[in-house]
């Protein structure tokens, strides 16, 4: 039989396992993100990648959002004269870099 304090400890481990899945089926599960939210994400990712690889002296600009129904994502691709990336944007895994053309590291 399990003392007052371990129940209150298991309690309380089911009670944040419980709401850390409500907060994984709402964020991963809940309605895609909206162009506008895909675009100022993306961007702020090219801004961390921008710091690590030249990008040309022109900056960055969208070229295009594009929506993949199949990954519930959004692919934006930014480029100049230089430079093209694609940045990966879905509300639940967050961003990653697609791709990269004629950007090599600093």
């Amino acid at each position: 039989m399990l003392s007052p304090i371990k129940w209150l400890v298991v309690a309380a481990a089911a009670a944040l396992a419980l709401v850390a899945a409500v907060i994984y089926w709402g964020r991963c599960h809940g309605a895609p993100l909206d162009r506008q939210e895909a675009v100022r994400r993306a961007s702020v990712r090219m801004e961390r990648f921008a710091k690590s690889y030249h990008v040309g002296l022109t900056p960055l600009a969208v070229r295009d959002a594009a929506f993949e129904e199949d990954s519930n994502s959004w692919r934006v691709t930014f480029g100049n004269g230089e430079c093209v990336v694609a940045v990966i944007v879905d509300r639940c895994h967050g961003d990653e870099i697609g791709g990269s053309t004629g950007c090599p590291s600093r």
